[in-house]
């Protein structure tokens, strides 16, 4: 099966952190290689939103551009423009407090052993499993947020137990613990930390699908405008319940109280009424502050990019017949100075009309074929008879929108670069690296290429040699 793959290429020091700089060690890197014809082959750059990768003047990607490349497509990764978007929306919000609360309580725990097993010995007599409360900030900011969460709903019972009773006790932090307490049992924070969790998840489940290394620009468009018809539909949904909302009904007794995991809660009207006032606000301005992020997917590329997506073509055959003509031929002429010297419009044209008729005709009504399946498919038994049209769609595929692989990169190198082995070289380190995220698993490596491998390079002590002391000489002679 053939899919777009990513792979680790090199691990480079920076002793100059400016376009300039990261445009020499990019060159010298792919020069390492020995790919000389790199630059004609490269479609395009995913990177966070710095000015140092995306700046309209001096960036990186302008700077490639100006060497000769001139079709080259930057893109601001997706999952830290939705971590943004969903940062801009929440800020000077409740949020700010909710955050701000969930911090002092992972700060409560994790700078006393001591309150932390308390806790934990408390969650044994209630026969509540609580975790260590979380951090809510990071740089991955909606997980962060989610997991500080939920482990805080799913604790909330006996946190409140623990917090009391340091109350009752006179600890050296009570005043900071009343505060804590008092905020914890207020009808405002558990009603926007219930509901704070539902906006999280829908976000979240859009965040996790776009690190996915095998996802393709179709599904990655089709996620986004998912989370846009969730939202929608959510604000139907406040639009339609007070009294009946979700989050009212799982709080609110019959006499007009409220308490949460058998914790009476406080300021029942206020915090109703300011629940109330601000839950629609909440999902509007998250619709603005991604609709803000994510408008400018409209430029050519990114137009053309909907091609692909055959969940969107029309069922009418007069509308499919003229349906992408001007974007597939606006992609081949934006890529025409990396694409085959064979490729002719007209024919480009005419393929790409006969392969929408085929796909529509045999393989839009196999049930469970996704846009990736049926193009994969065309790349795979049909490429020959498609063949110019193939090419433009497969620029398409590769288009980088997400760079969590690199993310992931990072993560896999504070592991093997710890405190105890800083003194790694760049070489050792790639190396590591490279086993690390594309190495076989465990149970299928074969270790004894690779012990032959270490004992044969170069002399090693005749007692540390696991063969013995004349297999050497016997191997080396064969």
């Amino acid at each position: 099966m053939v899919v777009s793959r990513l792979s680790f290429f090199r691990i480079k020091s920076v002793p100059d952190a400016t376009a300039a700089g990261l445009k020499s060690l990019i060159e010298e890197a792919f020069g390492e290689f020995g790919l000389e014809s790199w630059k004609q082959q490269l479609i395009g750059i995913g990177a966070d939103g710095a000015s140092v990768n995306m700046g309209a003047k001096q960036g990186l990607v302008v700077k490639m551009r100006d060497d000769n490349m001139p079709w080259l497509v930057g893109v601001h990764c997706f999952n830290h423009r939705l971590e943004l978007a969903m940062k801009d929306a929440l800020q000077g919000t409740f949020m700010d407090d909710f955050s701000s609360l969930l911090m002092l309580l992972f700060y409560q725990y994790n700078n006393s052993p001591k309150k932390l097993r308390e806790l934990r010995e408390l969650g044994e007599v209630m026969q509540v499993a609580v975790s260590k409360p979380k951090k809510a900030h990071g740089t991955r900011w909606v997980q962060h947020k989610l997991d500080a969460t939920k482990v805080l709903i799913k604790g909330y019972g006996v946190i409140v137990g623990h917090l009391e009773n340091l109350v009752v006790i006179s600890s050296r932090d009570q005043s900071k613990e009343q505060g804590i307490l008092k905020k914890l049992k207020s009808f405002k924070f558990v009603a926007h930390m219930l509901y704070f969790k539902v906006l999280l998840e829908k976000v979240a489940r859009l965040s996790l699908a776009w690190q996915r290394n095998s996802i393709e620009l179709p599904a990655v468009m089709a996620a986004l405008r998912n989370l846009n018809t969730e939202l929608e539909e959510l604000e139907e949904v406040e639009d339609s319940s007070t009294l009946t909302h979700p989050v009212l009904t799982s709080i609110m007794k019959d006499d007009g109280s409220a308490e949460y995991h058998g914790i009476e809660l406080r300021d029942v009207p206020q915090g109703k009424a300011h629940f109330l006032k601000h839950k629609k606000d909440y999902i509007t301005k998250i619709k603005a502050a991604c609709g803000k992020r994510f408008e400018n997917l409209t430029g050519l590329v990114f137009e053309g990019a909907k091609i692909l997506d055959t969940r969107l073509w029309p069922s009418d055959m007069g509308e499919l017949r003229v349906y992408g003509n001007e974007e597939i031929m606006s992609v081949a002429s934006h890529f025409k100075d990396i694409l085959p010297a064979e490729i002719d419009p007209d024919t480009l044209l005419s393929q790409w009309k006969e392969l929408k008729d085929f796909i529509y005709h045999n393989m839009m009504s196999t049930a469970g074929s996704t846009p990736q399946d049926i193009w994969q498919k065309v790349h795979i038994h049909y490429a020959i008879n498609y063949d110019q049209v193939n090419t433009v769609i497969n620029i398409l595929r590769v288009l980088p929108f997400s760079n969590s692989v690199v993310e992931r990169c990072f993560s896999t190198m504070n592991k093997v670069k710890t405190d105890w082995r800083a003194h790694l070289g760049e070489k050792t380190l790639e190396g590591l690296m490279r086993v690390k995220t594309s190495g076989p698993a465990v149970p299928d490596f074969d270790s004894k290429r690779a012990v032959d491998e270490f004992f044969f390079m170069k002399a090693r002590r005749p007692h540390v040699a696991p063969y013995g002391p004349n297999k050497k000489q016997k191997m080396s002679d064969s």
